[in-house]
């Protein structure tokens, strides 16, 4: 399979974010090019997940850690 470009958009609450990242790491394992669209609090994908993050110039927090 030819490997394509994967956005994966999130609001920055847990609940949206968590269930998206074993798929998302799967996709990226077989070669794709993962990116994430969501705000800052979710800096796990650039770190973790290997993948580029991509923020919202502005955005509702949900989640507070």
């Amino acid at each position: 399979m030819e490997a394509r470009k994967i956005l994966f958009a999130s609001i920055p609450a847990d609940g949206h974010f968590n269930p998206m990242t074993g798929r998302a790491m799967e996709l990226k394992n077989q070669g794709h090019d993962v990116r994430w669209y969501t705000s800052e609090i979710f800096d796990v994908a650039e770190e973790i997940l290997q993948s580029r993050e991509n923020r919202y110039n502005s955005a509702f927090e949900t989640t507070h850690r």
